[in-house]
């Protein structure tokens, strides 16, 4: 990389912000005159602000630790087979552990597995202040287990506290997008943060950086996340449990699980129950799985997800080494310009999407689904300068930037669809497993990480992009975006729908006789 293409890359990040300027006061204009009144718009400011401070402290904790996860191993001596296995554990533990924990959150409460990715998190960053390889494995299962319940537990309460609120689905673009800019931003902000602590609390042995002090930071980040949380969020469950609740029995009951009296006087040991909360645990994540595979329009979303998901797990370990490989001279790539460069193009990925589902705010969900097969399109085409070897530094770079505004679209899009397809009684649960395939594709890829060239990794990124195309087009075909599972209804809906249907049952019965 010569002294020509660093003035570009200057250059380049003037632009970005500029243009994450421009199109964010574009986007203030919008949204006054959009599809929403101004009664919901008000509403969703309001819950928007509610939702975003705990959501983005939980994100910043992730962000903050992300640069040093590596170079903590190799400061402690650790080979790279060592460092592979403990990145196979941990999206191992995420597959395993990590869907079923991710699962409970239905039935226990959303906000609880929120306050577990919290004390799970601060637990598996903590780890990292011991050599031993055995502690350091703990400290990756955990992490497996704390990005499951991340990317299912807050957004599943977001939906459900959303709908309780009084908002009306088409503000879930606008709420996704609006979180997603801000989650670019946090990660900025976080990268900044981890490389001040990381000069800050050097020392002798470490001149250039402590990079054990970004972890550390986090228990803090949480706690303050998790008090948050507690102070403003309240909790919720998923709408079967609920219905449940409401049709059995009128009384209000605790979410902890309370045992009944049989007829015969006799009460279940405490053995027995622990066995059936096992039990029942296991039941939820297994009707989950039946939900999941027994709808279509579910599991093509789902396929897409996971493949999308696949393809930018091994984009991240790849850019760097297709980069490296590029520049001649690693040292003279300024990487914190690269990463603010990817973070910057996907807030304005971000943006555009709100652009498009905020002026469609009544048919948000099928335009979202077409969105879809554009952005796979797209981000696919971005990766193919860096898939053919001989490519320019400038032009493979300029080539990711586009897949990070891909990548930046494609998840608010994403979301709301999952919010309008998935069943509300197993959100959290059909959220997690969407991860599994994905985390099973990236153990398969760091298994055979030695065999594999820059190149070739994102030629693989590709392949899986081709086929969630496909995913797509079958989805669009089946009508998706189109179809609404039972999503939790405000709480006025909810009273008027069962006064209807009680009213309806009562003139049938009258007719009858």
């Amino acid at each position: 990389m010569n002294g020509a293409d660093a003035w570009l890359l200057w250059g380049h990040a003037l632009l970005v912000s500029a243009g994450v300027a421009c199109l964010s006061i574009g986007l203030r204009q919008q949204d006054k005159q959009g599809g929403l009144s101004q009664e919901h718009l008000a509403l969703l400011e309001k819950f928007k602000w509610k939702y975003l401070p705990g959501y983005l402290l939980a994100c910043s904790s992730d962000w903050i630790q992300g640069p040093y996860q590596f170079r903590v191993y190799l400061t402690y001596g650790l080979t790279e087979a060592q460092i592979g296995k403990l990145y196979i554990a941990g999206f191992a533990s995420s597959v395993t552990l990590g869907t079923y924990i991710a699962s409970l959150a239905d039935a226990k409460g959303r906000r609880q597995g929120c306050f577990w990715y919290c004390i799970v998190c601060s637990l598996s960053c903590l780890t990292k202040n011991f050599s031993a390889f055995g502690v350091l494995l703990l400290g990756r299962v955990l992490g497996g287990i704390a990005a499951s319940l991340l990317f299912s537990s807050f957004e599943s309460w977001c939906v459900t506290a959303a709908a309780e609120a009084g908002l009306p689905e088409k503000s879930l673009g606008p709420l996704f997008t609006s979180a997603s800019f801000m989650n670019g931003l946090t990660a900025i902000m976080a990268s900044v943060l981890g490389h001040l602590l990381a000069v800050a609390f050097a020392t002798a042995d470490s001149p250039e950086g402590n990079v054990i002090a970004p972890f550390n930071a986090v228990p803090v980040i949480l706690l303050a996340c998790a008090a948050y949380m507690h102070t403003y969020w309240g909790e919720n469950y998923g709408t079967s449990r609920r219905s449940q609740q409401r049709s059995v029995d009128t009384v209000p009951r605790a979410p902890s699980d309370a045992w009944e009296v049989d007829p015969g006087g006799k009460q279940p040991s405490a053995a027995a129950g622990r066995a059936a909360k096992v039990l029942s645990s296991f039941t939820a994540l297994r009707e989950a799985v039946v939900f999941v595979a027994s709808e279509p329009l579910v599991s093509l979303l789902g396929v897409i997800n996971s493949l999308f998901d696949a393809a930018t797990y091994v984009f991240v370990f790849g850019w760097t080494l297709s980069l490296e490989a590029r520049s001649g001279d690693s040292r003279a790539i300024p990487w914190g310009l690269a990463f603010g460069l990817f973070m910057g193009w996907c807030m304005i990925g971000a943006l555009v999407c709100k652009m498009i589902l905020g002026s469609v705010t009544d048919t948000a969900g099928r335009v979202a689904g077409r969105l879809l097969l554009v952005l796979l399109c797209f981000a696919g085409a971005a990766l193919v300068p860096g898939a053919i070897a001989g490519s320019s530094f400038l032009s493979v770079f300029n080539g990711f930037c586009m897949f990070e505004a891909a990548f930046g679209a494609f998840m608010p899009a994403m979301a709301l669809l999952r919010a309008l397809h998935l069943d509300d009684g197993h959100r959290a649960a059909a959220t997690a497993l969407y991860r599994v395939p994905t985390n099973i594709a990236v153990c398969l890829v760091l298994l055979n990480a030695g065999f594999i060239d820059n190149t070739t990794i994102l030629q693989l990124c590709i392949m899986l992009l081709v086929v969630a195309v496909c995913a797509n087009l079958l989805f669009i075909r089946l009508g998706g975006g189109t179809v609404r599972r039972n999503r939790v209804s405000p709480p006025d809906e909810e009273l008027a729908h069962d006064e209807e249907v009680s009213k309806d049952v009562t003139k049938r019965s009258v007719d009858r006789y």
